[in-house]
This record gives structure tokens, C-alpha cells and sequence, in this order.
């Protein structure tokens, strides 16, 4: 009896000292000499049994457009800007609307909007080394024409010089205009540059027409049907001086005729 409880101890003995020795060394298996970390499971690939490696470096995102976010952060910089909103348009007249970039400070660019109509309005925006600018509204209503034409609207933007964009707008119709201005920021990606959209403003405009211009906008919906009456016209004179001439004519056969009867 006593040599089976022998027996018995010595073999929790093994037991429990194995678990323990296992216990201790199993961390040290957990990582290698340069810090590198295995999982405790394993990868099964092209039938090589290999632990999944996981160093400490930051995995890469996921997200797609992380990239783009970087470039356009890194392209874009605050700039205060100014411009002028007319509250009013006259019908038939060009109504200056100018833009201004201050990259030299917060009204370095005054004197170029001084003495224009309306109310001068300023906001910072972000730009970059490269920037375009529109000004657009409905047609129908209004003709914009940008100063020196479209292929100067994208200006080079530096810390040295005051930037400006001027429209000459003009109301061709009646109602309110909503006019538009948008600036587009291009920037450096993938080789290339993108054009980004980064800052709209819009205002409403009323077109104010005056009694003599509404009798001249009436006066423009009958123009064809003067015209047609002035072509009219201009066939008819001829028409009409030929049959008096053709009455006058025949008018003097008759008295000659009248006369030479009676001499008989």
C-alpha cells in the first residue's frame, strides 16, 4: 500500500513539474531575439506550414483617398480674400464685378476694389500655388465676360503679389440674377496636377429697368413684325408709284381719243 501512494505522488510530482517547466519556457518561444512578434497560430501557404509574422511598423491605411487628403493639405494655405456684390444691376448696362486674392495681408487689396458698386465683402479661403477663377449666372438674364478672357483666369498665386479677377456683367433680361463664383485650386497628384473646387459664394442680384427701357424691350418683341411691315413697304413704293403712272397714262389715251371724236 504504501509503495502504490509512492508510485502515485512521484507521478503528480512529473506531472505538475512538467506543466510548470512548460509554463515558463513557452514566453520565451513567443519572440524572437530581434522583437519580432509570432502569433500562436499558423499560416498554411503554398503547403508550408510558417508563423504569421507581425512587426512593430504601423500597418498602412486602408482608406483610398488618404493620399489625396495629404496632397491637398499640404497644396492648400489661408489667404484673405475681398470682393464686391452689387445689389443691383441696370438693364442694358455692364456692371463691374471684381476679386481680389490679398496674399500680402488682410487689405493690401482695397484700393483695387475702391470706388466699384455695391458692398465690399471679405473671407478667408484656401488656396494653392495655382488657382482659377468663374463667375457665372443664368442665362437669359445676364452676360459675363471676363477681362483679358478665359485663358488668363488661372493667375499664379505668391506671397509678393495682390491677385485680381474682373467680370463685366451685364443685364439683358428682367427678374433676379444668381450669380455664381467659384474657385478651383489645382494641386500636385500622381503626377499630374487635379483641379479641386474650394470655395463658392453666391448672390442673388435684382435687374432694375427703367420706363424707357421697357418701351425699347416692347418695342424688341415687335421688331420682326415692323420689319416685315418696312419690307412691305419698301416693295410696295415702287408698286404704287408704277400703277399712278399706268393710271396717268391710260388717263391720256382716253382724252385723246375723247378729243379726236369730237373733231369728226
Amino acid at each position: 500500500m504504501k509503495r502504490s501512494l509512492k508510485i502515485v505522488s512521484t507521478a503528480v510530482g512529473l506531472v505538475l513539474g512538467g506543466a510548470i517547466g512548460f509554463y515558463l519556457v513557452l514566453p520565451s518561444l513567443d519572440r524572437d531575439p530581434d522583437g519580432i512578434v509570432f502569433d500562436q497560430f499558423e499560416q498554411k501557404s503554398a503547403g508550408i506550414i510558417a508563423p504569421n509574422v507581425r512587426n512593430n511598423t504601423p500597418a498602412p491605411s486602408s482608406d483610398p483617398f488618404e493620399e489625396l487628403r495629404q496632397a491637398i493639405a499640404k497644396a492648400l494655405k489661408d489667404v484673405p480674400a475681398r470682393y464686391n456684390a452689387p445689389e443691383k444691376l441696370q438693364y442694358g448696362r455692364s456692371t463691374e464685378i471684381s476679386f481680389v486674392l490679398e496674399p500680402k495681408g488682410v487689405g493690401t487689396g482695397a484700393d483695387l476694389l475702391r470706388n466699384l458698386p455695391g458692398t465690399v465683402r471679405t473671407q478667408n479661403v484656401r488656396v494653392s500655388n495655382d488657382v482659377r477663377a468663374y463667375l457665372t449666372g443664368p442665362d437669359g438674364l445676364v452676360e459675363i465676360k471676363p477681362r483679358g478672357g478665359e485663358d488668363v483666369q488661372r493667375k499664379a498665386i505668391t506671397l509678393e503679389e495682390t491677385v485680381q479677377w474682373v467680370w463685366d456683367v451685364k443685364a439683358v433680361g428682367e427678374g433676379t440674377a444668381n450669380l455664381t463664383l467659384e474657385l478651383l485650386a489645382y494641386i500636385d497628384f500622381e503626377g499630374g496636377q487635379k483641379p479641386l473646387a474650394i470655395s463658392t459664394f453666391r448672390q442673388p442680384i435684382e435687374i432694375e429697368i427703367s420706363p424707357i427701357d421697357r418701351i425699347g424691350i416692347l418695342f424688341s418683341g415687335w421688331r420682326p413684325v415692323l420689319e416685315i411691315i418696312g419690307g412691305i413697304g419698301a416693295i410696295g413704293g415702287p408698286l404704287v408709284a408704277l400703277f399712278g403712272w399706268w393710271r396717268r397714262s391710260t388717263n391720256r389715251v382716253r382724252v385723246q381719243q375723247f378729243a379726236d371724236s369730237q373733231e369728226k
